[in-house]
């Protein structure tokens, strides 16, 4: 039976020298201690807070876009309405401030200002 940890067991086979020197890094931790902080060190999560304003932003100058090629307005409408969606998730969702919290309702308005020219 499977165990249901999070953690996705995976047999990894590397040189001798390198699992010395990894081993001689790790010092007090455990070698795969060592080997998944290095992992996450290289490939770090994706900051949620930044794709949501990304994604507002491609919004936002796709509707601008649309706009100025003589988009059909309720093309133009609906492009809100989802851009005003997904503000109104990140307002609610305190995950998506992340450390600069406090900075998230100047982002918006920046954002939503770019967003109604």
């Amino acid at each position: 039976m499977a165990r249901d940890d999070g953690y996705t067991r995976y047999t990894v086979r590397i040189p001798t020298p390198l699992y010395e020197r990894v081993k001689a890094a790790a010092g007090e931790k455990s070698v795969n201690a060592e080997i998944v902080e290095a992992l996450e060190a290289a490939y770090p999560a994706p900051n949620q807070r930044e794709v949501v304003l990304d994604v507002i932003v491609l919004l936002a100058d796709l509707q601008r876009q649309m706009k100025e090629a003589g988009g059909a307005e309720a093309d133009l409408q609906a492009l809100k309405s989802k851009c005003d969606e997904v503000i109104a998730q990140l307002k609610k969702n305190p995950d998506l401030a992340g450390e600069e919290g406090a900075q998230t309702e100047f982002d918006l308005a920046l954002l939503l200002a770019h967003f109604r020219t």
